[in-house]
């Protein structure tokens, strides 16, 4: 392979921008220990003329490490959270807001030919979405898509050819991923004799010399045993090379990812960057000399939080660090624009009125970060429920001892979690029950039925949108019967049934409120309920069923990582709850948390009973205060409004504080 040197004449072209070129090459299922220990002598000419990056990232933020995503990810410059793809299905991609390179390119006044060599269908036929101007695919392993696209390499007027090799993944499925594995290692070395043939029809161009080829290499995800999927180093970490006359080395970040691929040959271009197109990077290991750097796109505000402060009832909201300058912040409560906010603030504390409201207090939040010098904006939303009433149960989870790994451990099923690792039990807190009598006692052991699990345990037994249940802390409740069926293949002996019984609660003759996180994927023919049961187990009410009837309260898809809050009113003297899933098979999962029962009081600020929230109040709470009333008069009718889970003259007090300030 001839070595890429820089002519004066290259140089010019460069400066005129009208010669760049691109070779952009994906390996599938490639780890950077195994590329460094084989045999590869045309990409080493590639790293000797550029950079070699070992420890690059396809996923920083739970974005699952499989085909679907990876590739979409190094294709349109942003993760999943953007794209919308999370596994091979490529339900819910988002390629119309989040385009492939070639069609921003599209968007600049110059024209680009553009090829691909496919091999996965996918990338031509979902990502690129037969955007590119020329396209082949090749489904056998025996380097034809290598060949095909040394032939198209005679055209005179191509710009980008875009190269998709499957062999390494195939071989890490079958043999398994490792620098130890011989054919593992073999698929390596053949893809790069194919990569060989790609150069040097590239270097055979009647304009070669005339030309600047930028050549960028990397991988969707890498592997850990005969699989990935998961948030191991082994499956996150991937290479990345840079290859041409003007990589620096000084120029790349302290830490690579993915997502630098796009913006990095959109710069190369001389394509501006457009913040609008909400690219998750910025360009590396281009010569800063040749290369001026873009302009600082602001960082939107996502994700926003929103959380209660107990003291005080404050709602603390936050957000992602905004480093570009002329930019403000518009905030909304429930659609009022309540401040304007310097566009470099991470925080604010909003105090909103509770006289009046009774139940759970909503609020929804929406910050708007907007520029003043152009017409850019994005946004991000929160939504915020503060039960009002006196707590009957409330519980985390997170008391409860938790054992090691057994079927998910080393070894067992297939599976990859330490077995010295505390994380499940099958134990729920105290006066909660579970009932599995209706399914098979077979399966993944940590999973037969509901279990309790720290999400790191549950996460590292197979991510597959688990990690995006933020709303969870610490431990959660978990039927997982995709995880179940996992070893002896548990479905093929009977429906995954199990149901998750409360503690009874005893009425105090107002309603009751019961809130709780959920996160639940659905998968025909699994459904589950939220019922309540009286003392004696009849049934009064479903609160909750989702399935994947489109009729159903989840309308047939996913609910993820959502606040759920029902009302329940009745002449019963106790009753409990009841989550339940049942007919699954090797289906999804239903995970939560945060668990609260409260019985709810007379809306805040109505002492005097007339309907009212007015000066008559205040008088009554003054009378209190000054001794001529006794506070217990209205303290079971005032909201536990500290949530310390007493009503007492703390209330009474942040009570005067809501009427004076609203």
């Amino acid at each position: 392979m001839k070595t890429i040197i820089l002519s004066g004449l290259i140089f010019f072209s460069l400066l005129s921008g009208q010669n760049k070129k691109l070779l952009f090459i994906g390996i599938d299922g490639c780890r950077p220990d195994a590329l460094t220990q084989a045999q590869t002598p045309n990409i080493d000419e590639l790293i000797n003329g550029g950079v070699y990056i070992n420890d690059a990232l396809c996923s920083i933020n739970g974005q699952p490490t499989v085909s679907g995503p990876g590739w979409s990810t190094m294709i349109t410059g942003v993760w999943f959270d953007k794209h919308g793809v999370s596994d091979n299905s490529f339900s819910g991609s988002n390629f119309d807001e989040y385009p492939p390179f070639n069609v921003l390119m599209e968007e600049s006044d110059q024209e680009y030919h553009t090829a691909s060599f496919i091999m996965w269908t996918p990338i031509h036929t979902q990502i690129f979405g037969g955007t590119m101007d020329y396209n082949e695919l090749h489904s056998t392993y025996d380097g034809s898509v290598a060949q095909g696209a040394a032939d198209y390499m005679g055209m005179p007027n191509l710009d980008i050819v875009f190269l998709d090799f499957d062999d390494v993944d195939i071989a890490g499925h079958n043999y398994g991923f490792s620098p130890d594995v011989n054919q593992y290692i073999n698929a390596i070395e053949n893809v790069d004799e194919y990569i060989g043939w790609v150069i040097d029809a590239m270097e055979n161009r009647p304009m070669f010399e005339n030309e600047d080829w930028l050549i960028m290499i990397t991988s969707d995800h890498g592997g850990i045993d005969y699989s990935h999927g998961g948030q191991t180093i082994e499956e996150r970490q991937i290479p990345i090379i840079l290859s041409g006359p003007l990589i620096d080395e000084e120029a790349l970040p302290e830490q690579v990812y993915l997502t630098n691929m796009v913006p990095t040959l959109l710069h190369y271009f001389g394509l501006e960057n457009n913040c609008e197109w909400q690219l998750d990077d910025v360009s590396m290991g281009l010569d800063p000399t040749e290369f001026p750097p873009y302009d600082i796109c602001p960082n939107c505000p996502n994700p926003l939080t929103a959380e209660v402060d107990p003291s005080t009832m404050d709602v603390i909201l936050s957000w992602d660090q905004n480093w570009a300058p002329n930019h403000t912040y518009a905030l909304y409560r429930n659609d009022e624009l309540i401040a304007e906010i310097d566009g470099e603030e991470t925080t604010y504390i909003d105090a909103p009125s509770f006289t009046g409201l009774s139940g759970e207090a909503t609020f929804h939040y929406l910050l708007l970060l907007e520029s003043n010098l152009t017409d850019f904006s994005c946004d991000a939303e929160a939504v915020l429920g503060i039960p009002l009433g006196i707590d009957l149960l409330d519980e985390n989870f997170d008391g409860l001892e938790l054992f090691p790994a057994v079927d998910e451990a080393y070894g067992a099923c297939g599976n990859s979690i330490d077995p010295d690792i505390l994380g499940w039990t099958h134990d729920p807190p105290q006066n909660w029950e579970i009932d599995n009598t209706n399914m098979p006692e077979v399966g993944t052991f940590e999973w037969r039925g509901w279990s309790f699990a720290s999400m790191d345990f549950w996460v590292d037994a197979e991510d597959q949108l688990r990690s995006q249940f933020t709303r969870a802390d610490g431990t959660v409740a978990v039927v997982d019967p995709d995880e179940w069926d996992d070893c002896g293949d548990a479905a093929s002996f009977g429906s995954y049934n199990s149901i998750l019984t409360s503690p009874l609660i005893p009425l105090m003759g107002n309603p009751i409120n019961i809130s709780f996180d959920s996160h639940y994927r659905q998968e025909a023919p699994q459904q589950v309920y939220l019922t309540v049961s009286n003392w004696s187990g009849e049934t009064l009410e479903t609160l909750l069923h989702y399935s994947s009837s489109a009729g159903a309260d989840n309308a047939g898809g996913d609910v993820v990582n959502q606040r759920l809050s029902f009302i329940v009113e009745t002449d019963e003297s106790e009753i409990y709850f009841n989550w339940e899933m049942a007919d699954a098979g090797n289906n999804w999962y239903w995970a939560i948390d945060n668990v609260k029962i409260q019985s709810q009081t007379p809306p805040i600020g109505d002492l005097n009973y007339d309907g009212n929230y007015d000066i008559f109040d205040l008088l009554t709470l003054l009378e209190i205060l000054v001794g001529i009333l006794n506070p217990d008069i209205v303290l079971n009718h005032v909201s536990d409004i500290n949530q310390d889970g007493e009503t007492n003259f703390s209330d009474l007090i942040l009570l005067l504080s809501y009427i004076m300030n609203h």
